[in-house]
């Protein structure tokens, strides 16, 4: 399950989630994005309660966006604990996306 979240439930969605959490901050004018949105479903389908995906609407969000230092959309970052591991920029494919993930994962 995808969820969304923002400046305000950051901290307890992504910071302190006992689970890995796979952040995607995207905009509704960004069709890279829009790409991207099919194949998080899958992943997230597939790995279950092993990865929490989290979705940040980047121009809603603007302070979040500034203080993570997200300077283009689609950004996929990686958090495990609060901390980032593994920051992914622009639109991947699927299989793409879970290699550069798998070492992080496993």
């Amino acid at each position: 399950m995808i969820t969304n979240s923002g400046s305000a439930t950051f901290a307890p969605d992504v910071l302190l989630s006992p689970t890995p959490v796979l952040v995607d901050f995207w905009a509704d004018w960004c069709n890279p994005c829009k790409m991207m949105l099919p194949i998080l479903e899958e992943i997230s389908e597939e790995y279950g309660n092993a990865i929490k995906i989290v979705k940040v609407n980047a121009d809603e969000n603007s302070g979040l966006t500034a203080e993570l230092h997200i300077t283009s959309i689609p950004t996929l970052i990686l958090f495990i604990d609060g901390k980032e591991v593994k920051r992914i920029t622009g639109a991947k494919p699927k299989l793409a996306l879970l290699v550069e993930l798998s070492e992080m994962l496993s």
